[in-house]
């Protein structure tokens, strides 16, 4: 049983990092201009 508890709680904690990750790259990428975005991904 304590097993499956933490496996739960492996994957939850994996996704709230996802998640903060995800809408931390959301925020960079409102901030800067589309086309600055582009010249960031090709360097």
């Amino acid at each position: 049983m304590v097993g499956v508890i933490l496996s739960v709680l492996h994957i939850l904690s994996a996704i709230f990092v996802v998640f903060l990750i995800l809408r931390h790259l959301y925020k960079m990428y409102k901030k800067i201009k589309v086309k600055d975005w582009r010249s960031v991904l090709l360097t």
